[in-house]
Protein backbone atom coordinates (compact mmCIF):
# COMPACT_ATOMS: atom_id res chain seq x y z
CA UNK A 1 0.00 0.00 0.00
CA UNK A 2 1.37 3.41 -0.93
CA UNK A 3 2.21 5.74 1.97
CA UNK A 4 0.28 8.96 2.04
CA UNK A 5 3.24 10.94 3.35
CA UNK A 6 6.97 10.57 3.02
CA UNK A 7 8.76 9.45 6.17
CA UNK A 8 11.08 12.44 5.85
CA UNK A 9 9.72 15.65 4.29
CA UNK A 10 13.16 17.25 4.07
CA UNK A 11 16.81 16.35 4.26
CA UNK A 12 20.04 18.34 4.39
CA UNK A 13 22.89 17.23 2.11
CA UNK A 14 24.99 20.38 1.81
CA UNK A 15 21.68 22.06 0.97
CA UNK A 16 17.97 21.64 1.73
CA UNK A 17 16.33 18.91 -0.35
CA UNK A 18 12.63 18.05 -0.53
CA UNK A 19 12.81 14.30 0.01
CA UNK A 20 11.57 12.06 -2.80
CA UNK A 21 11.77 14.85 -5.40
CA UNK A 22 14.28 16.74 -7.55
CA UNK A 23 13.56 20.04 -5.75
CA UNK A 24 16.20 21.85 -3.65
CA UNK A 25 15.74 25.10 -1.70
CA UNK A 26 18.35 27.90 -1.98
CA UNK A 27 20.93 25.19 -2.44
CA UNK A 28 24.68 25.99 -2.50
CA UNK A 29 25.30 22.74 -4.37
CA UNK A 30 24.45 21.81 -7.95
CA UNK A 31 20.89 20.64 -8.35
CA UNK A 32 18.54 19.39 -11.03
CA UNK A 33 15.95 21.93 -9.85
CA UNK A 34 16.45 24.67 -7.26
CA UNK A 35 14.16 27.35 -5.82
CA UNK A 36 15.89 30.70 -5.25
CA UNK A 37 14.09 32.88 -2.72
CA UNK A 38 15.56 36.33 -3.45
CA UNK A 39 18.02 38.21 -5.64
CA UNK A 40 20.79 38.74 -3.08
CA UNK A 41 21.50 35.02 -2.84
CA UNK A 42 24.18 33.62 -5.08
CA UNK A 43 23.04 30.32 -6.58
CA UNK A 44 25.56 27.52 -6.13
CA UNK A 45 24.96 26.35 -9.68
CA UNK A 46 24.72 26.64 -12.48
CA UNK A 47 21.70 24.56 -11.52
CA UNK A 48 20.04 22.82 -14.43
CA UNK A 49 16.77 24.62 -13.70
CA UNK A 50 16.12 27.51 -11.33
CA UNK A 51 12.69 28.55 -9.99
CA UNK A 52 12.35 32.18 -8.92
CA UNK A 53 9.90 35.07 -9.11
CA UNK A 54 9.73 37.37 -12.11
CA UNK A 55 11.05 40.38 -10.18
CA UNK A 56 13.87 38.35 -8.61
CA UNK A 57 14.95 37.37 -12.11
CA UNK A 58 15.04 41.07 -13.07
CA UNK A 59 16.78 42.21 -9.89
CA UNK A 60 19.66 39.75 -9.95
CA UNK A 61 23.11 41.17 -10.62
CA UNK A 62 24.08 38.47 -13.10
CA UNK A 63 21.84 35.89 -14.78
CA UNK A 64 22.65 32.47 -13.32
CA UNK A 65 23.44 29.55 -15.55
CA UNK A 66 20.86 26.92 -16.38
CA UNK A 67 17.26 27.30 -17.43
CA UNK A 68 15.33 30.04 -15.61
CA UNK A 69 11.70 29.40 -14.65
CA UNK A 70 10.48 32.91 -13.70
CA UNK A 71 7.05 32.42 -12.12
CA UNK A 72 4.42 35.05 -11.15
CA UNK A 73 3.30 35.13 -7.52
CA UNK A 74 0.32 32.91 -6.63
CA UNK A 75 0.42 30.85 -9.85
CA UNK A 76 0.16 27.14 -9.04
CA UNK A 77 2.31 24.75 -11.07
CA UNK A 78 3.43 21.15 -10.78
CA UNK A 79 6.83 19.48 -10.56
CA UNK A 80 6.26 15.75 -10.49
CA UNK A 81 4.12 14.97 -7.44
CA UNK A 82 4.66 18.48 -6.02
CA UNK A 83 2.31 21.42 -6.51
CA UNK A 84 4.22 24.68 -6.01
CA UNK A 85 3.27 28.32 -5.53
CA UNK A 86 5.43 31.43 -4.94
CA UNK A 87 4.16 33.86 -2.30
CA UNK A 88 5.72 37.25 -1.32
CA UNK A 89 8.07 37.19 1.68
CA UNK A 90 8.47 40.96 2.09
CA UNK A 91 12.27 40.86 2.32
CA UNK A 92 13.22 42.40 -1.03
CA UNK A 93 11.49 43.21 -4.32
CA UNK A 94 10.40 39.86 -5.73
CA UNK A 95 11.50 37.90 -2.66
CA UNK A 96 9.40 34.78 -2.27
CA UNK A 97 8.33 32.00 0.02
CA UNK A 98 7.60 28.66 -1.58
CA UNK A 99 4.39 26.77 -0.82
CA UNK A 100 4.85 23.03 -1.49
CA UNK A 101 1.85 20.69 -1.57
CA UNK A 102 2.20 16.92 -1.76
CA UNK A 103 -0.28 14.16 -0.88
CA UNK A 104 -2.51 16.66 0.90
CA UNK A 105 0.32 18.07 3.05
CA UNK A 106 1.31 21.74 2.95
CA UNK A 107 4.94 22.77 3.48
CA UNK A 108 6.16 26.38 3.37
CA UNK A 109 9.77 27.44 2.95
CA UNK A 110 10.00 31.02 4.16
CA UNK A 111 13.71 31.83 3.72
CA UNK A 112 14.33 35.49 4.71
CA UNK A 113 11.10 37.39 5.37
CA UNK A 114 9.86 40.68 6.78
CA UNK A 115 6.29 41.18 8.01
CA UNK A 116 6.59 44.97 8.29
CA UNK A 117 5.01 47.19 5.66
CA UNK A 118 7.84 48.31 3.38
CA UNK A 119 8.30 50.61 0.38
CA UNK A 120 10.54 48.37 -1.69
CA UNK A 121 9.00 44.91 -1.28
CA UNK A 122 5.62 43.29 -1.80
CA UNK A 123 3.70 42.77 1.46
CA UNK A 124 4.58 39.43 3.05
CA UNK A 125 1.76 36.91 3.20
CA UNK A 126 2.20 34.19 5.85
CA UNK A 127 0.77 30.84 4.81
CA UNK A 128 -0.87 28.10 6.89
CA UNK A 129 1.17 24.91 6.74
CA UNK A 130 1.64 21.62 8.54
CA UNK A 131 5.39 21.92 7.97
CA UNK A 132 7.21 25.28 8.15
CA UNK A 133 10.84 25.79 7.14
CA UNK A 134 12.33 28.93 8.71
CA UNK A 135 15.66 30.63 8.18
CA UNK A 136 16.53 32.21 11.53
CA UNK A 137 19.24 34.85 11.16
CA UNK A 138 18.80 36.55 14.55
CA UNK A 139 18.48 35.01 18.04
CA UNK A 140 15.10 34.90 19.82
CA UNK A 141 16.29 37.13 22.66
CA UNK A 142 16.73 40.05 20.24
CA UNK A 143 13.60 42.22 20.19
CA UNK A 144 13.49 45.31 18.00
CA UNK A 145 12.24 48.76 19.03
CA UNK A 146 9.06 50.18 17.50
CA UNK A 147 9.62 50.53 13.71
CA UNK A 148 7.82 53.88 13.54
CA UNK A 149 10.06 55.34 16.22
CA UNK A 150 13.16 53.95 14.50
CA UNK A 151 12.21 55.56 11.19
CA UNK A 152 11.42 58.89 12.88
CA UNK A 153 14.80 58.83 14.65
CA UNK A 154 16.66 58.04 11.43
CA UNK A 155 14.96 60.82 9.49
CA UNK A 156 15.42 63.32 12.33
CA UNK A 157 19.10 62.47 12.67
CA UNK A 158 19.73 62.84 8.93
CA UNK A 159 17.93 66.20 8.92
CA UNK A 160 19.88 67.47 11.92
CA UNK A 161 23.17 66.51 10.24
CA UNK A 162 22.14 68.53 7.20
CA UNK A 163 21.34 71.53 9.36
CA UNK A 164 24.82 71.31 10.87
CA UNK A 165 26.44 71.07 7.44
CA UNK A 166 27.61 67.51 8.06
CA UNK A 167 27.35 64.39 5.92
CA UNK A 168 25.09 61.73 7.43
CA UNK A 169 27.06 58.52 6.81
CA UNK A 170 24.86 55.40 7.07
CA UNK A 171 26.84 52.16 7.40
CA UNK A 172 25.05 48.93 6.48
CA UNK A 173 25.86 45.24 6.73
CA UNK A 174 22.63 44.30 4.93
CA UNK A 175 21.87 45.35 1.36
CA UNK A 176 18.11 44.73 1.60
CA UNK A 177 17.81 47.13 4.55
CA UNK A 178 19.99 49.70 2.77
CA UNK A 179 17.65 49.61 -0.23
CA UNK A 180 14.58 50.10 1.97
CA UNK A 181 16.11 52.99 3.90
CA UNK A 182 17.23 54.74 0.71
CA UNK A 183 13.62 54.55 -0.54
CA UNK A 184 12.41 55.98 2.78
CA UNK A 185 14.90 58.85 2.62
CA UNK A 186 13.93 59.66 -0.97
CA UNK A 187 10.22 59.79 -0.11
CA UNK A 188 11.14 62.47 2.47
CA UNK A 189 13.14 64.51 -0.03
CA UNK A 190 16.71 63.71 1.06
CA UNK A 191 19.51 63.81 -1.51
CA UNK A 192 21.11 60.39 -1.20
CA UNK A 193 24.46 59.18 -2.55
CA UNK A 194 25.41 55.52 -2.53
CA UNK A 195 28.48 53.34 -2.72
CA UNK A 196 28.67 51.77 -6.17
CA UNK A 197 27.49 48.30 -5.07
CA UNK A 198 24.39 49.76 -3.37
CA UNK A 199 23.85 52.06 -6.35
CA UNK A 200 23.92 49.09 -8.74
CA UNK A 201 21.23 47.33 -6.68
CA UNK A 202 19.15 50.52 -6.46
CA UNK A 203 19.42 51.05 -10.23
CA UNK A 204 18.17 47.53 -10.95
CA UNK A 205 15.35 48.00 -8.44
CA UNK A 206 14.38 51.31 -10.05
CA UNK A 207 14.04 49.58 -13.42
CA UNK A 208 11.44 47.17 -11.96
CA UNK A 209 9.34 49.93 -10.44
CA UNK A 210 10.77 50.51 -6.94
CA UNK A 211 10.50 54.28 -6.19
CA UNK A 212 14.19 55.21 -6.08
CA UNK A 213 14.30 58.11 -8.51
CA UNK A 214 17.00 60.68 -7.84
CA UNK A 215 19.61 58.54 -6.07
CA UNK A 216 23.23 59.17 -7.04
CA UNK A 217 26.38 57.10 -7.15
CA UNK A 218 29.04 58.59 -4.89
CA UNK A 219 32.08 60.03 -6.69
CA UNK A 220 35.48 60.40 -5.05
CA UNK A 221 35.61 64.13 -5.77
CA UNK A 222 32.46 64.73 -3.72
CA UNK A 223 33.52 65.87 -0.26
CA UNK A 224 30.20 66.83 1.34
CA UNK A 225 27.20 64.72 0.20
CA UNK A 226 24.10 65.23 2.34
CA UNK A 227 23.43 61.53 3.00
CA UNK A 228 25.89 58.78 2.08
CA UNK A 229 25.00 55.06 2.23
CA UNK A 230 28.04 52.80 2.54
CA UNK A 231 28.88 49.13 3.28
CA UNK A 232 29.97 48.50 6.85
CA UNK A 233 32.90 46.36 5.76
CA UNK A 234 34.34 49.32 3.79
CA UNK A 235 34.08 51.85 6.63
CA UNK A 236 37.87 52.42 6.52
CA UNK A 237 37.76 53.27 2.81
CA UNK A 238 40.00 56.16 1.68
CA UNK A 239 36.94 57.67 0.00
CA UNK A 240 35.41 58.30 3.42
CA UNK A 241 38.55 60.00 4.71
CA UNK A 242 38.17 62.65 2.01
CA UNK A 243 34.82 63.79 3.39
CA UNK A 244 35.07 67.21 5.02
CA UNK A 245 32.58 66.82 7.87
CA UNK A 246 30.85 63.55 8.63
CA UNK A 247 28.87 61.82 11.38
CA UNK A 248 28.46 58.06 11.18
CA UNK A 249 25.51 55.83 12.04
CA UNK A 250 25.69 52.03 12.10
CA UNK A 251 22.40 50.60 10.83
CA UNK A 252 21.50 47.00 11.60
CA UNK A 253 20.29 44.52 14.23
CA UNK A 254 23.42 44.98 16.38
CA UNK A 255 22.04 48.39 17.33
CA UNK A 256 19.41 46.66 19.46
CA UNK A 257 22.19 45.79 21.93
CA UNK A 258 22.88 48.30 24.74
CA UNK A 259 25.81 50.65 24.13
CA UNK A 260 26.06 49.65 20.45
CA UNK A 261 27.23 53.04 19.14
CA UNK A 262 30.21 53.40 21.46
CA UNK A 263 31.22 49.76 21.10
CA UNK A 264 31.02 49.92 17.30
CA UNK A 265 32.94 53.19 17.22
CA UNK A 266 30.26 55.36 15.56
CA UNK A 267 28.21 58.40 16.55
CA UNK A 268 24.84 56.65 16.40
CA UNK A 269 23.46 53.13 15.99
CA UNK A 270 19.93 52.30 14.86
CA UNK A 271 18.20 48.93 14.60
CA UNK A 272 16.79 49.00 11.07
CA UNK A 273 16.76 45.65 9.28
CA UNK A 274 14.75 43.45 6.93
CA UNK A 275 15.38 40.36 9.07
CA UNK A 276 12.55 39.36 11.45
CA UNK A 277 12.89 39.61 15.21
CA UNK A 278 11.18 37.32 17.73
CA UNK A 279 7.86 39.14 17.49
CA UNK A 280 7.69 38.71 13.71
CA UNK A 281 8.71 35.03 13.85
CA UNK A 282 6.10 34.32 16.51
CA UNK A 283 3.47 36.20 14.50
CA UNK A 284 4.28 34.01 11.51
CA UNK A 285 3.98 30.87 13.65
CA UNK A 286 0.54 32.01 14.86
CA UNK A 287 -0.59 32.38 11.25
CA UNK A 288 0.95 29.13 9.99
CA UNK A 289 0.06 26.89 12.96
CA UNK A 290 2.62 24.25 11.90
CA UNK A 291 2.76 20.76 13.37
CA UNK A 292 6.51 20.74 12.76
CA UNK A 293 9.16 23.42 12.21
CA UNK A 294 12.47 22.90 10.40
CA UNK A 295 15.15 25.48 11.16
CA UNK A 296 18.19 26.66 9.28
CA UNK A 297 20.34 29.77 9.56
CA UNK A 298 22.66 31.43 12.01
CA UNK A 299 20.50 31.25 15.11
CA UNK A 300 18.79 27.90 14.57
CA UNK A 301 20.07 26.25 17.83
CA UNK A 302 18.74 29.13 19.96
CA UNK A 303 15.44 29.11 18.13
CA UNK A 304 15.18 25.34 18.46
CA UNK A 305 15.41 25.58 22.25
CA UNK A 306 12.95 28.49 22.31
CA UNK A 307 10.32 26.76 20.16
CA UNK A 308 10.66 23.39 21.87
CA UNK A 309 10.01 25.26 25.11
CA UNK A 310 6.68 26.27 23.58
CA UNK A 311 5.84 22.66 22.80
CA UNK A 312 6.56 22.69 19.05
CA UNK A 313 8.22 19.82 17.19
CA UNK A 314 11.50 21.20 15.83
CA UNK A 315 14.31 19.82 13.68
CA UNK A 316 17.56 21.45 12.58
CA UNK A 317 18.39 21.24 8.89
CA UNK A 318 22.00 22.42 8.95
CA UNK A 319 24.82 23.41 11.29
CA UNK A 320 24.55 27.09 12.32
CA UNK A 321 26.65 29.57 10.38
CA UNK A 322 29.28 31.72 12.07
CA UNK A 323 27.76 34.98 13.26
CA UNK A 324 29.21 38.18 11.85
CA UNK A 325 30.49 40.64 14.42
CA UNK A 326 27.97 43.22 13.33
CA UNK A 327 25.01 40.84 13.71
CA UNK A 328 25.71 39.65 17.25
CA UNK A 329 27.48 42.41 19.13
CA UNK A 330 27.16 40.97 22.63
CA UNK A 331 29.37 37.95 21.87
CA UNK A 332 32.27 40.00 20.52
CA UNK A 333 35.43 39.87 22.58
CA UNK A 334 37.40 43.02 23.43
CA UNK A 335 40.15 42.37 20.87
CA UNK A 336 37.50 41.80 18.17
CA UNK A 337 35.87 45.12 19.09
CA UNK A 338 39.17 46.82 18.36
CA UNK A 339 39.17 45.19 14.92
CA UNK A 340 35.58 46.27 14.41
CA UNK A 341 36.49 49.92 14.62
CA UNK A 342 39.39 51.60 16.41
CA UNK A 343 38.03 55.01 17.31
CA UNK A 344 35.13 56.77 15.63
CA UNK A 345 34.60 56.49 11.89
CA UNK A 346 33.57 60.11 11.80
CA UNK A 347 35.39 63.22 12.73
CA UNK A 348 33.02 63.91 15.57
CA UNK A 349 29.39 64.94 15.82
Amino acid sequence: MKEKKHKAELEYINGIHVAGSILWLDSPRLAELCFMSHALLKPGGPHRKLILSERTNQLMEKPPGGRILAVPFFRRFSVGALVLQLVPSGYLPGAAQLLIERDGQRMVYSSDFCLLERITAERAQPQPAEVLILRTQLPPDLVFPDPGQVQAHLLGWAESMGQKGRTALLLFDEAAAALELVALLRTHGFAVHLHREFFALAWRALKIGVPLQGVHRHRSEQTRPAVLVWPWRLRQSPALRRLEAVSAMAVGPAAACPGAASRLGVDEAVCFTQFPDRQQVETYLEWAKPAKVYLTGRSSPQWSAHLQGRGLRVALLAPPQQLSLFDKLEVVEENELNMLGSGHVSGGS
